[in-house]
């Protein structure tokens, strides 16, 4: 056997697809034929073919190709070099070759790295899309290294260009100020929870524009590798945020201006209550907050406000009557319930305060009215505006008694705590009464000490339907 058929011999049997050219004729190994999609009968066809796909005999011959320049290195080897190729079917193959170039043979080794190339080009072209995508971003984007250098930035400052950020620590680019929110920041940000923070920077004409730092990790194989720090102006919302406050803080001056007309001119119509909406809800909210429902306070104090308001539809005759009711005036007294909730319900509060003000006199044991609501049907606004009611009413002067110490009225919703009145609620009352709350702001000492016993004080207060 001589040295040619040795060779082609070798070739054959290797498991890598391998190609032998010599003289002008072409051996690919079983393996190569099946990467390449020929069979054996096919091969002789495969020259012109082959300088297609590799370029490899005619640019080694100009001596413009690697190959060739490899090829002039002493050992005549030829370093891995990944081209792309031609199936017999048509469709692109990229193979890494590597091998020997001699004088009158050539041997190439072929592996398959298509899909390989397939997943770098598609990081590739996902780096491309992302790249562009943070570069239009709003605001200014910056990677940042471990030790704070900056990597990339997706777009100049005022006084140096992205090549001129690039390389230089980020707390350069900072004030004091912001180098300190920074450093802080930092450790404390994670990828399930990115650290953000604002800065206000003052402005020339006595304004500000308000920056939102925003720092996500960058993590590799469980590692902190730098940091994303996303920059962006937020002044306008801030300004935006500002007017709504202004906004809703002038809709509260309305809303609180009509209120206070409305309880104005029910005391017009029932001057015997001058001001009993306006105590009851001073005494509610103080109770809300003494219970920390702050989260409530606003509300029981509007709906306090306005609980009595469908007394504007009972005759001022029967309000002010100054003897004992007969049972149809009672019941008349008894619909102001039902008329406030008439009134209000069409107007969109965010909130049922409609409802509130329809069960102001509802009772825990189901014995109240308009509707019989018993325990957790009431509403815990409904149930501190009844306590705060009860309380106001007792102590303060109506056109058949005189008003009652405060004491009686404590000690009317203490003995029917958990009965008609809910017991946190009495409780918190108590306790305000014992830190010294007053209607009038006086102090506790000198609110009126007028001794009445708590059944007298139940007959003066039981013919008029409050």
């Amino acid at each position: 056997m001589n040295s040619q058929d040795c060779l082609e011999t070798i070739v054959n049997g290797l498991s890598t697809p391998a190609i032998l050219q010599h003289q002008g004729r072409l051996l690919l190994n079983p393996p190569a034929r099946a990467l390449l999609g020929y069979t054996e009968d096919e091969v002789g066809t495969l020259v012109g073919t082959l300088e297609e796909w590799f370029g490899i005999l005619q640019r080694e011959r100009a001596g413009d190709d690697r190959f060739a320049q490899e090829a002039r290195r002493e050992s005549d080897e030829v370093d891995p070099l990944i081209i792309p190729v031609r199936h017999s079917s048509g469709r692109e193959l990229w193979v890494e070759v590597s091998g020997y170039v001699g004088e009158s043979e050539d041997v190439f080794l072929l592996r398959n790295v298509t899909d390989q190339m397939q997943t770098l080009e598609a990081l590739r072209q996902s780096e491309k899309r992302w790249r562009a995508l943070a570069e239009n971003l709003p605001g200014s984007v910056m990677e940042l290294g471990i030790d704070g250098t900056v990597r990339w930035t997706n777009r100049p400052q005022e006084d140096r260009s992205r090549e001129e950020i690039v390389g230089t620590s980020a707390l350069t680019l900072l004030d004091e100020k912001r180098q300190e929110w920074l450093l802080a920041a930092l450790p404390e940000s994670s990828s399930e929870q990115p650290a953000t923070f604002e800065t206000e920077e003052p402005l020339p004409n006595g304004r500000s524009m308000w920056l939102e730092h925003r720092i996500v990790p960058l993590v590799d194989y469980g590692t902190r590798t730098g940091y994303v720090v996303h920059t962006l102006d937020v002044t306008e919302q801030h300004e935006r945020e500002r007017e709504l406050r202004e906004a809703i803080a002038r809709l509260d001056k309305t809303l609180n201006g009509a209120v206070l007309a409305v309880s104005a001119a029910l005391e017009k119509h029932d001057p015997y209550t001058a001001g009993h909406e306006i105590r009851v809800a001073k005494l509610a909210s103080a109770i809300a907050e003494e219970m920390s429902r702050q989260d409530i306070a606003d509300q029981v104090h509007l709906a306090a406000s306005l609980h009595d308001i469908g007394k504007i539809g009972v005759p001022s005759e029967i309000l002010c009557k100054p003897s004992r009711l007969s049972e149809v005036e009672s019941l008349m007294v008894r619909t102001h319930s039902q008329i406030g909730y008439e009134i209000l319900e069409s107007i969109d509060f965010g909130w049922p305060l409609a409802d509130v003000v329809h069960q102001h006199h509802e009772r825990l044991d189901g014995s109240g009215y308009p509707q019989g609501l018993s325990g957790p049907e009431i509403p815990l606004e409904a149930r501190i505006i009844a306590v705060a009611d009860v309380v106001e009413a007792m102590s303060s002067h109506r056109p058949y008694r005189s008003a009652l110490a405060i004491d009686v009225a404590l000690r009317e919703i203490t003995t029917n705590k958990g009965t008609l009145y809910d017991e946190a609620v009495v409780d918190a009352c108590v306790s305000l009464f014992a830190e010294g709350f007053s209607f009038s702001g006086r102090p506790r000492s000198e609110e009126p000490d007028v001794s009445f016993r708590r059944n007298d004080a139940v007959k003066a207060v039981a013919p008029h339907p409050s």
